[in-house]
């Protein structure tokens, strides 16, 4: 499913790659329904998983132009319906909001997106392309003001902050990230990255 605009160009995009699998609808309101505060801890934990795979892929990128994102969402089996799976656009992009990269997630931030499906039993992990979008229309006087008031924006939150307590630093490069990720996950005997609930484990 696409929301592109037909008359949008898309740059060159940036790539962001999550180990695993992210929680899907249906495991977010079978949280709610135990207990809202469970579903409150469960965005707060993939947030910060995915909060650590962006700051280690896209350091210090700061993004004030409208994005088109293209998610591929692979899977280790055809089990979950579509929908639920890609209902998790909601923790990515809220992650990219308090990394910084992105200044909010509305509709003139991001300019639309679309999905792909495919199936990896081996490696699960959801393949991200964010690029801006060049809509033609936008007054580049006005937009860079924009920028330089995300780009203030952000290194205002990242001195003031205090980072997701996860243990990861250093890690520079896609590969290397997911080497890492894979490492720690194997370490304490799960097959996604700690702090993120198994697919039905909820």
């Amino acid at each position: 499913m696409s929301t592109r605009p037909q008359e949008t160009k898309i740059r060159k995009p940036y790539i962001l790659i999550i180990p695993g699998q992210l929680p899907g609808l249906n495991e977010y309101i079978e949280a709610e329904r135990a207990n809202k505060y469970k579903a409150a801890k469960l965005k707060e934990n993939t947030e910060s998983y995915i909060f650590w795979s962006i700051k280690s892929q896209l350091k210090g990128l700061c993004i004030a132009y409208p994005v088109f994102m293209s998610y591929n969402w692979i899977e280790p089996n055809k089990r979950r319906d579509k929908d639920n799976i890609s209902f998790a656009r909601k923790f990515v992009q809220d992650a990219l909001v308090k990394a910084g990269v992105l200044k909010n997630d509305g509709w003139n931030q991001i300019d639309g997106f679309e999905d792909s499906f495919n199936v990896d039993k081996l490696n699960p992990r959801v393949e991200i392309e964010i690029g801006e979008a060049d809509i033609g229309k936008r007054d580049k006087t006005e937009t860079k003001k924009e920028a330089s008031k995300h780009l203030a924006s952000a290194e205002k939150r990242k001195a003031s902050s205090v980072l997701p307590s996860q243990t990861i630093t250093n890690v520079d490069g896609n590969n290397k990230s997911k080497r890492v990720l894979e490492s720690e996950a194997q370490d304490s005997g799960r097959d996604s990255f700690e702090g993120v609930p198994e697919i039905g484990e909820i």
